[in-house]
């Protein structure tokens, strides 16, 4: 059995529930120019969905904005003001403190523009003493550049024993690239139905229900099945 050394997090998702950080942003900028936003759980659910900033401003009429609306979105989204609505999801705290007291290393890997915020963010919340690094990747570079931001900054990764946790295709990306075994959790931003395409070696409902040694009994068969992949 491989034991797993290295834990590398998504943050928003398995750690932070942003739904009413993502929805206030939204709701204001509409407000502010006169439109109807979505109702909460509506505008959730269709993130979660998948659908795109532009359907959803369609369905308030405001498709007009998208340009105007994206500019003050990506202005206001990592702001400190915003950022405190994000709370910390039920017993991820407990969950990184049991895998720090395990002796794992847990890397947290990100998208988020404005790294001084997010530091702050963190202190906030009580979460960034767990992390022995955070790494930040832009949006633009995608699941790949999450993986190869994290083999630059931290080249002791060892894929074998890794497992990459995340909520969206992004995370599963990056463990494609890293060459390691994903668990996606569906209480982020893309849902079970969606999740269960991408084909995660786990897909849990939320961070408390991931266990290193259930993993830790299948990393044999996934490394196996991977370098047998390889070789063809």
């Amino acid at each position: 059995m491989n034991r797993i050394k290295d834990i590398i997090l998504d943050l928003d998702g398995p750690l932070l529930d942003g739904k009413l950080r993502h929805y206030r942003c939204y709701s204001d900028i509409l407000l502010k120019h006169g439109f109807e936003p979505q109702p909460l759980e509506n505008y959730w659910e269709l993130k979660r969905a998948r659908k795109s900033r532009r359907e959803i401003l369609l369905l308030s009429k405001a498709l007009h904005i998208y340009n105007l609306f994206l500019a003050e979105w990506l202005d206001r989204v990592e702001c400190l003001d915003y950022l405190q609505f994000d709370c910390v999801q039920k017993a991820a705290s407990n969950q990184l403190r049991t895998w720090r007291d395990c002796g794992r290393r847990i890397f947290l890997v990100t998208m988020r523009s404005n790294r001084e915020n997010l530091v702050e963010q963190l202190k906030s919340k009580g979460l960034l003493s767990f992390f022995d690094r955070v790494v930040v990747c832009k949006h633009a570079e995608g699941g790949a550049g999450k993986a190869s931001r994290l083999l630059k900054e931290v080249p002791s990764i060892e894929p074998q024993f890794s497992i990459w946790i995340g909520d969206t295709e992004v995370d599963f990306d990056a463990s494609r690239y890293l060459k390691c075994p994903s668990c996606l959790v569906i209480n982020g931003l893309r849902n079970r139905e969606y999740l269960t395409t991408l084909g995660p070696e786990f897909l849990k409902d939320d961070i408390s229900q991931i266990n290193i040694n259930e993993i830790e009994n299948k990393q044999h068969e996934f490394v196996q099945n991977h370098s047998t992949a390889k070789d063809l």
